[in-house]
């Protein structure tokens, strides 16, 4: 058995080529997080595990980079060598000391910063596409729960709420429209986009002081699929767990033909490392409004910085 003493000494000569294994630890759990105002379900569990493991950001994607922090080294940067799409994979790059956290995505923004403030930004614009199944802003922190002398084991876990989209046009103005861009701002100034600080020690994050615009998020459709009668849709996107249940959320949705506005409300408090699920079934939204784009002019979907100066008129609606 290998002394306290002796085990500090070396962990502070170590240095050369080494491989990390990396991991990502399961979500906590999902929940249906939204009313529309015409529906009255009210908060439920769903086992969504199964169907969220094929978006890749459940994942490790090929060439992926974390940064790497430890007794002798700040963000130090390593390289994932699997060949396909996996759950726990290898990384490789320079070593010096030993290991204790990491963080992904990786930022050269962090060279020289400590590991109590790693710098993250979470985009107001996130691109989402039906056949590669990326998602953007999918911060995760990492901690060593197995140590060799070549290798350790790190178990990521999430630091951000992952939003699931779904939407179902069927029997509404909407149907068969071509969806682009489903827009969201949220009431209270919460920060659900922009900077922030990561603390790798707790594996927690810190919001930024609020800016104008950090309360907006748009997700872009990139294949702009059209809605079926029928058929349902879902894309995915991150935001900051700074959402609280009773705050109201407004939406704009843009397709090839309209600009649709209504409002709803949350119904749960976000926190790092769950799934929420806003089902947004279009018929059922009574107090949704329409506008038709004018065809002569290219369409163009309505991003988060539009929201900030539009206004959300709701009728017969007193909340919840």
């Amino acid at each position: 058995m290998m002394s306290a003493c002796a085990e500090e000494q070396l962990e502070t000569q170590f240095q050369g080529e080494a491989e990390l294994k990396a991991k990502i630890g399961a979500l906590s759990s999902a929940f249906t997080a939204y009313d529309d105002e015409d529906q009255k379900d009210t908060r439920t569990y769903i086992d969504e595990h199964e169907n969220y493991e094929s978006v890749v950001g459940t994942m490790w994607r090929t060439k992926e980079v974390i940064g790497v922090y430890g007794t002798l080294m700040t963000n130090s940067k390593f390289t994932s060598t699997n060949s396909k799409n996996a759950g726990t994979v290898s990384f490789r790059g320079s070593i010096l000391g030993t290991p204790k956290y990491a963080y992904y995505p990786y930022s050269s923004q962090n060279n020289g910063v400590k590991q109590t403030a790693v710098k993250g930004n979470m985009p107001s614009v996130q691109k989402y596409n039906l056949n590669t199944k990326d998602i953007v802003g999918d911060y995760r922190a990492g901690v060593i729960d197995e140590r060799g002398w070549l290798s350790s084991t790190f178990t990521f876990k999430r630091l951000v709420s992952v939003m699931k989209f779904t939407v179902d046009a069927t029997g509404s103005v909407l149907e068969g429209d071509r969806i682009r861009s489903i827009a969201i701002k949220v009431d209270n100034q919460r920060q659900i986009t922009g900077n922030f600080t990561i603390n790798l020690q707790t594996q927690t994050i810190d919001l930024g002081q609020y800016e104008q615009g950090d309360d907006c998020l748009t997700l872009v459709w990139e294949n702009e699929p059209t809605m079926s009668a029928g058929a349902k849709y879902s894309a995915y996107t991150t935001v900051l767990p700074s959402m609280l249940s009773g705050d109201r959320m407004h939406v704009t949705i843009t397709t090839d033909k309209h600009i649709a506005t209504f409002s709803g409300t949350s119904k749960v408090s976000y926190v790092a490392n769950n799934l929420y699920s806003q089902v947004m079934t279009f018929k059922s939204i009574k107090t949704m409004q329409v506008e038709e784009i004018e065809q002569k002019a290219p369409v163009v979907p309505v991003y988060a910085s539009a929201l900030k100066s539009m206004k959300f008129t709701v009728a017969n609606n007193p909340g919840k």
